[in-house]
């Protein structure tokens, strides 16, 4: 039997105020469910860092011709896209999504600290 302490506490009304699985129990299932849905956290990690819907980043590639916004290479395994957005308007990692300027291949603006740059899977990966 394990110690209470090896179970995490619980915003629920538990009886004891802990999780019903262990914090090692837990985790394993985030990382097995984490890579059985890829395709889903990358979509939700495309939200909450850029606002950016699924539509939205196909429009960006649509609108920039499949092509890095900077250096016109075309994307691709070796040059996947990468988002965009002027710190100037929302320092960090996130964004309000209307500072987006566009899509880059990764060799553009790595190093910048005007630039954040983060993988974006394409929708013919997930």
């Amino acid at each position: 039997m394990l110690p209470l302490e090896d179970f995490a506490r619980s915003s629920k009304n538990a009886k004891d105020g802990r999780q019903t699985y262990c914090k090692g129990c837990n985790k394993d299932y985030q990382r097995a469910w984490i890579a059985e849905n890829r395709g889903r956290t990358a979509i939700n990690k495309m939200w909450t860092l850029y606002r950016l819907r699924p539509a939205d980043l196909e429009a960006l590639r649509e609108a920039q011709d499949d092509a890095c916004a900077l250096c016109r290479r075309r994307f691709d395994e070796a040059h996947v896209p990468h988002v965009d957005h002027d710190h100037r308007c929302c320092a960090g990692e996130r964004s309000c999504g209307k500072c987006v300027r566009g899509l880059l291949c990764g060799w553009q603006g790595s190093g910048s600290t005007s630039s954040t740059l983060v993988r974006v899977r394409s929708s013919s990966s997930n």
